[in-house]
């Protein structure tokens, strides 16, 4: 199977690296860099892919591409070869989701979600997209982060399209005329003219609409970062070292639900932390990533719940402050 572990082995073998070389380089240990090799630990993050590229002396898109299929939870290959059997039978819908419209015209439109300009005011439907497109959403937003500009954009949004079900489709076509204001409507919340986010210290980390005096002050983000219901947190301890390392500033969001895989800030016994939230069955598990600390393991349903820990959003930026 050639996904991001074969190459990532193949890449390091090449380099002339061993697994403790390369982990030394990228901050890591290898052990660490032995289980992404033989498959017992996902792609990490790309922060971590592009020190892993760029200590391999390799072409950081590439291997961040590896990561990324592998993220999808879907074949897309295969996604594609079942879209373009339904294309053959020449739906509207079909014929809407393929060719030059595809190409160019939907990219554009899912760029300016994720990058509104200026001369454009975004519904509250801009970010709260129907569910069958909610996991296509957050991809689109990271992936205009990353990108950095449109033509990037476009070439790798193509591969996100491609792994969407009829379904999303249909969804995404109901929608994307919906995200922009008309004429005399009123604008969403926009980012105000210094963008800035409270910083959260007590727990319970008072949701952040009633946080108009935070208890740790408040940061200034870029504006692409801003948005109604973002905080920060500073990292306190080692749970998710390497991911996360004391004093770090984390944003999180509370208006986005957590997904499998996802690092969200949740409380439990009246302690606050950063983990990683996994769904197996009618089980959640919050793990840390470091192995000296234990997990959080609780019945789904008893999340939000007296007693049971309490989601309080998920983390979509990490900040590490130059020393």
């Amino acid at each position: 199977m050639k996904d991001f572990a074969h190459w990532l082995r193949v890449f390091r073998e090449k380099s002339g690296l061993n697994q403790k070389e390369l982990a030394e380089r990228v901050g890591s240990t290898g052990s660490y860099i032995s289980m992404l090799e033989s498959r017992k630990k996902p792609p990490p993050s790309d922060e971590v892919v592009r020190r892993l590229a760029s200590a391999l002396g390799v072409e950081e898109n590439l291997l961040l591409e590896f990561a990324h299929l592998e993220r999808t939870p879907y074949d897309i290959k295969e996604q594609f070869e079942v879209l373009r059997g339904r294309v053959e039978r020449e739906t509207g819908l079909s014929r809407w989701a393929t060719g030059p419209f595809r190409e160019k015209i939907i990219p554009l439109l899912l760029y300016q979600v994720a990058c509104p300009p200026p001369y454009l005011a975004p519904t509250e439907e801009a970010s709260a997209p129907p569910p069958p497109l909610r996991k296509f959403h957050r991809r689109v937003l990271a992936l205009a982060r990353s990108a950095g500009d449109f033509a990037r954009f476009a070439n790798e949004v193509a591969s996100l399209l491609e792994g969407l079900d009829e379904e999303a489709l249909s969804a995404l076509q109901d929608w994307l005329p919906r995200i922009w204001q008309p004429s005399g409507a009123a604008p969403r919340p926009a980012a105000p003219a210094i963008s800035r986010l409270p910083i959260l210290i007590e727990v319970p980390w008072e949701p952040v609409e009633h946080a108009a005096v935070s208890s740790g002050g408040w940061k200034e983000v870029p504006a692409s970062l801003w948005a109604p219901g973002r905080y920060y947190l500073i990292a306190s301890g080692t749970a998710m070292y390497p991911r996360i390392e004391e004093g770090d500033y984390v944003i999180v969001d509370e208006t986005m639900p957590p997904e499998n895989g996802d690092l969200v800030a949740v409380i439990h016994a009246g302690q606050g932390q950063i983990l990683r939230y996994i769904e197996s069955g009618d089980q959640v598990e919050f793990a840390p990533a470091n192995p000296q600390f234990p997990p959080i393991r609780a019945p789904r349903a008893s999340v939000g719940k007296p007693g049971g820990p309490t989601i309080r959003g998920v983390v979509v930026e990490i900040q590490r402050e130059t020393k």
